[in-house]
């Protein structure tokens, strides 16, 4: 996951950041990974800055209702938004997205990694992404899979 901010500086002068609160956007619902992380690196920067930093969860869409959010806001580093890698990739799935996640954020910093893993009954006659794709060509409908959902 990576937060991303909508871009601000103040051109040609030295201004204290932060000055007021600061707002944690969250893309997936209270409880879950993205949410605890969220809210881990509110209260560091809390303690870090001495202002509040709130955590807000707008579920929904994969996280784009909360990349939507940040996308409109004031550019002036007081939204910062928890995202994750399927903000990329939403963005070559759907075509009705309102903002461009590379165009309208600036990354600040990766937070984590996480490695991604297909796996397969050992029944199934493919043994590498090669294989099968070929047998799923091979046989159109006749795998299934199981996802968390489109661009998750």
């Amino acid at each position: 996951m990576a937060v991303a901010a909508t871009g601000a500086s103040a051109q040609g002068t030295t201004t204290a950041y932060p000055v007021k609160p600061i707002r944690v956007l969250v893309g997936f619902a209270p409880g879950g990974g993205s949410d605890i992380l969220g809210r881990m690196i509110a209260q560091k920067l809390n303690e870090s800055w001495g202002y509040p930093v709130i955590t807000d969860n707008r579920p929904g869409a994969g996280g784009t209702i909360a990349v939507d959010i940040a996308t409109r806001s004031s550019p002036d580093g007081y939204t910062l938004l928890l995202i994750s890698g399927s903000q990329i990739t939403n963005a070559s799935l759907f075509t009705k997205i309102k903002a461009d996640v590379l165009k309208s954020l600036a990354p600040i910093s990766q937070l984590t990694s996480q490695p991604y893993i297909l796996l397969a009954n050992s029944a199934l006659p493919a043994n590498s992404i090669r294989e099968l794709i070929a047998l799923a060509k091979s046989k159109p409908g006749g795998l299934t899979c199981g996802s968390s959902g489109t661009g998750s």
